[in-house]
């Protein structure tokens, strides 16, 4: 099985990953993802959920827990 270090994340785990909080926890600022148009359904790299909003981000797949397959 041949992995990929591009993985598909789910909009609520790029939220967690890249929002910045004020000491209130106010929501500041969050990073814009890049967008990558996808038509079919993905399995979230990092909780498991399907998502369909074409998140990508690169990373290790030995770090993620459900890490994605080169097509």
């Amino acid at each position: 099985m041949s992995l990929s270090w591009t993985q598909p994340t789910c909009e609520p785990c790029w939220i967690k990953q890249h929002a910045t909080y004020d000491d209130d926890d106010v929501l500041v600022s969050i990073d814009r993802p890049v967008m990558v148009k996808d038509d079919m359904v993905q399995q979230c790299a990092y909780c498991g959920a399907p998502t369909i909003v074409g998140i990508y981000t690169r990373a290790d797949p030995a770090t993620v827990l459900f890490p994605r397959e080169k097509e």
